[in-house]
């Protein structure tokens, strides 16, 4: 049910007094009225100082100059990517642990790739697609939304949005109040899942129907500074960039309704500024029309901003468009931090920024400049590993599947032969090392019955569940990637795909400068002293204490 604004109206024998607005009164027992959780796709640590002089005042640099910055922080397991990233920001702890160990996943019992977020057993809610089949059941420990749930007696409100699905359902996991994301092609619409409800509420189809969608349609994207600005970057049309489809070359002003067509139509919002700029659109309504922040019970709102991902996966670390895209948030994030002072009083909201990973150089570039990097292409060792085993072991389907570098074997197959899993693993460990750009190659034997606390085995360790991950995991070189040579990718256990910014801001938060290493499953845990209330189920952070204010 939606909650009231608490509003004092004074009155005096004379005239009505101006309304008390909500920031002049003060949050209960110091909890924050409302936390935001910001999370851009793809943001290395090193874009809020390599842009710092070309932001405004009131953006980055706000949290920047006036909150709590860590500026070691790093994810503590690989693979680095958008569905375990959310999932361990919000749980406060690891794939290991919280279940989601990649955004896709071979699984053995089905012999089909999963997808983290699919859920066969749900109804979309605001669509018939069948594609927006989604929900969060996959998580295996609550959240911090569904801590502050449960806190509350179902009081607060929480609300996931983004333009992915998964980067709004895994914050909220099955028990927050909704999840929304975006389904481009035709329709253009926020969607959900009946996990929340059974329709839409009102204020969402009316931003539905609503021009908001249309007129960035018309918007073209073209720089929003003088391109002397931007001498941290690349010149524009570079050959380590690629192209959107329908343009010769990746070369500003991109008009969005003539590019429209030949990318899915609504689809090309998740892909430029104006992608960001829908999501805050419906972040305000959403604020508005459920009264987030509007009395003295902690809400949360979970923000992602996808299309930054999607800038960076063409265009690579060094483009034009990917510095611009960061310059256009930041004035983005300014309005919208002024909107929330004016609505609720930012000295009664915390705010955290993160990154759900970072990325890479592209390794073309890196090759032109003579560093470290390249290309990394599996295909003869998964064909040299099973002519090995057949060789060894006699004809069978001894592998399953090579899928996010790792090697799923039969063990139907091998306990049928009386094969020793470990001894097969080991087996393929030695051929593997072989091979140029592999760094290392760890067993899940190994991994199954030793501790690792720290280095590149403790981080695959930590994104390592045994029920669902593969048999062999194989890390390529610093700087390789599997990819096309224009554009970036990320996954890796390296500080490029690990090192992501984290600044707490507001309510309850003391300013600093902290240089000690932090972990994004501290963020859950230091959030929930900040609110008050219970650390998620599965938590293996620990609070970031100089971010509390005591």
């Amino acid at each position: 049910m939606k909650r009231l604004f608490f509003i004092l109206i004074c009155l005096t024998a004379c005239a009505p007094q101006p309304l008390v607005s909500m920031a002049e009164t003060p949050p209960a027992d110091g909890k924050p009225k409302l936390v935001i959780g910001i999370v851009i796709d793809q943001m290395r640590y090193d874009y809020l100082t390599r842009y710092y002089d070309d932001f405004g005042q009131g953006g980055f640099r706000r949290l920047m100059d006036q909150g709590f910055v860590s500026h070691n922080h790093h994810y503590s397991y690989a693979p680095t990517f958008t569905g375990p990233g959310h999932a361990s920001i919000y749980t406060g702890t690891t794939p290991s642990t919280h279940g989601i160990i990649a955004n896709d996943w071979f699984d053995r019992n089905t012999g089909t790739v999963m997808y983290c977020a699919a859920d066969s057993m749900v109804t979309p809610v605001g669509t018939s697609n069948p594609t927006a089949k989604m929900s969060a059941f996959r998580l295996l420990s609550s959240t911090l939304s569904e801590e502050l749930e449960l806190a509350t007696q179902g009081a607060s409100k929480t609300i996931g949005i983004a333009l992915k699905d998964r980067s709004s359902l895994l914050p909220m996991g099955q028990g927050g109040d909704a999840a929304y994301w975006f389904m481009g092609g035709t329709e253009g619409n926020f969607v959900t899942c009946s996990d929340y409800m059974d329709a839409l509420p009102a204020w969402v189809d009316q931003f539905n129907n609503s021009s908001i969608k249309s007129d960035l349609m018309l918007q073209t994207w073209n720089l929003l500074l003088d391109p002397s600005a931007y001498n941290e970057s690349h010149a524009d049309n570079n050959p380590f960039e690629g192209a959107i489809t329908g343009k010769v070359s990746p070369t500003f002003p991109y008009n969005l309704q003539e590019l429209g067509p030949q990318n899915d139509n609504y689809s090309i919002l998740k892909t430029v500024p104006q992608g960001n700029e829908l999501t805050l659109a419906f972040a305000k309504w959403a604020i508005e029309n459920e009264q987030m922040g509007a009395d003295d019970i902690t809400d949360l709102l979970a923000i992602s901003f996808s299309a930054n991902d999607y800038v960076g996966h063409r265009f690579g670390v060094d483009a034009m468009e990917t510095q611009d895209i960061y310059l256009r948030l930041d004035r983005q994030l300014e309005a919208f931090f002024n909107y929330l002072d004016e609505q609720i009083g930012l000295d009664q909201v915390t705010i955290f920024l993160t990154a759900d990973h970072g990325s890479p150089h592209v390794p073309s570039y890196l090759e032109k400049e003579q560093i470290p990097g390249g290309y990394w292409q599996p295909g003869n060792m998964i064909e040299d590993v099973k002519a090995m085993l057949n060789e060894k072991l006699g004809e069978g389907e001894w592998v399953l599947s090579y899928f996010n570098d790792q090697f799923f074997l039969n063990h139907d197959l091998m306990r049928q032969q009386d094969v020793e899993v470990d001894d097969v693993e080991e087996m393929i460990a030695a051929l593997c090392l072989e091979y140029e750009g592999v760094h290392t190659v760890i067993t899940a034997e190994t991994l199954k019955n030793a501790e690792f606390t720290r280095g590149i085995y403790g981080i695959i360790q930590n994104g390592f569940l045994a029920k669902l991950s593969g048999d062999v995991m194989v890390v390529t070189n610093p700087g390789w990637i599997t990819y096309n040579r224009t554009g970036t990718t990320h996954g890796s256990p390296f500080a490029y795909d690990t090192h992501v910014p984290l600044i707490i801001y507001g309510a309850g938060v003391e300013t600093g400068q902290h240089y000690d290493y932090t972990r994004t499953a501290d963020i859950a845990p230091t959030l929930s002293a900040i609110m008050k209330i219970q650390m998620p189920s599965g938590t293996t952070g620990s609070m970031i204490s100089p971010a509390i204010q005591r």
